[in-house]
C-alpha cells in the first residue's frame, strides 16, 4: 500500500500549510500541492502603503519598475517561506504552478533549498512522476491572471512569465466523455508530448490540475461557471483513476464532467490518497483546526525579511 498527501490554494495561510508539512513529516508522506501557495490578493493595498499607484495600462516608467520590484519581493518572500517548510520538515514536495505563480516560482523555491532533491516542479517533469508507487502527471490548465499583472508587465513579458497560462493546446468546452474520447489526441501539443511520450496513459493513477475539467463544484448546491479546459488536460483526466484540482476555494469530492472521480482540498484541508495492493485508490478527507482566508495576503513588514544581493554580499 502507498499513500500521498494532496492539497492546494494555501494563499499565504502559513499556519495551515505548516500543519500539513508537519502531518506529512510525521506520517512519512510525499506532499502534492496543486498550486497557489502565493497570497497576493492585497497587492494594491501594499502598493498604496508604499505610495505607489497602479496605472490604467502598462507603461515602462519608474513607477512601474517600483511596482514590479514590490511584486518580485512578494514572490521571493513566498518562495523563502515555502522552502523553509520543505527544509524544516524534510518532506518531498511536488508542486504544480497555479494562476498566482509565474513559471519562475519553482526555481525560486529550489534556489533556497539546501537539499534540492526535496522539491519537484511538476510543470517541468517529463513523463509520469512516480510518487510512492503512484503514476502522477500535472498540467496547470488555468488562465486567470491577477488583473494588476496586466499593468506591471508587457504582453510579451507575461507570455514568458506565465507560459502555463498561455499554452497553445486546443481548448474544449461543453465536455462529455464521448466528446473528449472522439477527439484525436493533441499529438503536437507541448504539454501532451511532455507527459505522454513513452508512457501509456491508461497507467496514470493521479492527474493533477490547478483548473477544473469542465464545470467545477463551488458549493454543494452550486456549480461554478465553466472555465476553458485544455484538451490535453481533459484527455489525461479521462484516463486517470483520480483527478486532483484546485483554484476554486472550497474542498470537494465529486465527479467531473467526464464522470471521473475528482477531489479538491484547499488551505486547511487535505486528502490522503492511498493505493491498495489491487491498484484501486481510496481517499480520506483531513481537516486542520487552523482558520483559512481564501483571499490571503502578506504584510509589508514581511518583505523586510527579503534581502537584496548587495545585502547578502555585505554580510559575507
Amino acid at each position: 500500500m502507498s499513500k500521498v498527501l494532496v492539497s492546494s490554494d494555501h494563499h499565504a495561510n502559513w499556519e495551515a500549510l505548516k500543519y500539513w508539512f508537519s502531518y506529512a513529516s510525521k506520517n512519512i508522506l510525499p506532499f502534492i500541492i496543486a498550486g497557489d501557495v502565493v497570497g497576493d490578493y492585497n497587492f494594491e493595498e501594499l502598493a498604496s502603503q508604499k505610495n505607489l499607484s497602479l496605472p490604467d495600462k502598462y507603461t515602462d516608467n519608474e513607477n512601474t519598475k517600483s511596482l514590479r520590484k514590490l511584486y518580485e519581493d512578494i514572490l521571493k518572500f513566498h518562495a523563502k517561506k515555502f522552502s523553509e517548510y520543505i527544509e524544516e520538515f524534510q518532506v518531498k514536495t511536488y508542486f504544480l504552478h497555479g494562476n498566482h505563480e509565474p513559471i519562475t516560482f519553482g526555481d525560486m523555491v529550489k534556489t533556497n533549498l539546501e537539499n534540492k532533491e526535496l522539491f519537484v516542479d511538476m510543470n517541468k517533469t517529463k513523463g509520469f512522476i512516480e510518487i510512492s508507487k503512484f503514476n502522477v502527471a500535472g498540467i496547470s490548465n488555468t488562465c486567470q491572471l491577477m488583473p494588476f499583472l496586466e499593468v506591471l508587465y508587457s504582453t510579451e513579458e507575461l507570455d514568458r512569465l506565465f507560459p502555463h497560462q498561455r499554452t497553445p493546446s486546443p481548448i474544449i468546452t461543453n465536455l462529455t466523455k464521448d466528446k473528449v474520447s472522439a477527439i484525436p489526441n493533441p499529438e503536437d501539443d507541448y504539454e501532451w508530448i511532455r507527459i505522454t511520450t513513452n508512457q501509456s496513459i491508461e497507467e496514470l493513477d493521479i492527474f493533477v490540475t490547478h483548473g477544473q475539467i469542465g464545470i467545477g463544484a463551488w458549493r454543494k448546491e452550486k456549480k461554478a461557471n465553466e472555465l476553458p479546459t485544455l484538451l490535453s488536460a481533459a484527455k489525461l483526466s479521462l484516463n486517470a483513476k483520480l483527478t486532483v484540482d484546485g483554484h476554486l476555494h472550497t474542498t470537494h469530492t465529486m465527479k467531473n464532467d467526464l464522470g471521473k472521480p475528482t477531489i479538491r482540498a484547499v488551505g486547511n484541508n487535505a486528502f490522503l490518497v492511498e493505493k491498495l495492493t489491487d491498484g484501486k485508490l481510496t481517499i480520506e478527507q483531513l481537516e486542520s483546526s487552523h482558520p483559512y482566508d481564501a483571499r490571503g495576503g502578506i504584510k509589508l513588514k514581511d518583505l523586510q525579511l527579503i534581502k537584496s544581493p548587495i545585502d547578502k554580499f555585505l554580510e559575507e
